[in-house]
């Protein structure tokens, strides 16, 4: 990142947005619809749209995994800032969040905006939106694999939403769930035993996130 705050990569004109930018986005536009959302009873027609939004995210992050394959970092990251991965996706996930048609938990799970949470669960909402920024950040230095295990943590977070929204709010076309497949292969482990490997992909992913937290706060 240059003194200006600009980021280094395939696409020179894009500027990171400063901490005053992000704060006075949060308390003019994110507070806001949060106020209004809650005061406002969503209908299943509403609701159903969000969900149909947290498809949208999925499909473009299969497009951005696309362009990572290809090393074509100028898509990657129009994608990345595309309003599917960036406003859509918080106001949908925002509009899931406040519904009386989803479960209590289901709610936690999906949680709130990343660097809104404050002391509040964050969820799956701050986890994908965490991924994305640090691959807007770092996209031009890293190889394909390593941006698509970024991506996968994203996928993951909206196939966790997928899971706690009834069946019934599905948009048409969508109507059953069924995850879709990981963008990233962990390392094999050389034993034989399904558990040992499925504990050491578990952690494989943990540490991923513990270090994307560790880059992105080493910044500030």
């Amino acid at each position: 990142m240059g003194e200006s705050g600009r980021i280094s990569g395939a696409d020179d004109s894009f500027d990171a947005p400063t901490y005053n930018d992000i704060m006075l986005q949060h308390r003019e536009q994110t507070v806001k619809r949060w106020k209004d959302l809650r005061t406002t009873e969503q209908t299943e027609e509403q609701v159903t749209e969000a969900v149909r939004g947290i498809f949208n995210a999925i499909e473009a992050l299969y497009e951005a995994a696309e362009r990572a394959s290809d090393y074509d970092y100028d898509g990657l990251l129009e994608i990345l800032h595309s309003p599917a991965l960036q406003e859509k996706l918080s106001d949908s996930c925002s509009i899931l969040r406040y519904s009386n048609l989803l479960s209590e938990s289901g709610k936690e799970e999906i949680g709130f905006d990343w660097g809104s949470c404050a002391w509040r669960h964050c969820g799956a909402t701050a986890d994908a939106q965490e991924a994305i920024a640090e691959l807007e950040r770092d996209f031009g230095m890293l190889e394909p694999f390593e941006c698509l295990f970024i991506l996968d943590i994203a996928l993951r977070s909206m196939n966790d939403i997928l899971a706690i929204v009834p069946k019934y709010l599905f948009p048409e076309g969508n109507s059953s769930f069924r995850a879709r497949k990981s963008f990233y292969t962990p390392s094999e482990s050389t034993s034989d035993d399904k558990d040992e490997k499925d504990s050491y992909a578990e952690a494989d992913f943990i540490n991923a996130l513990s270090q994307l937290k560790n880059n992105i706060f080493s910044d500030n």
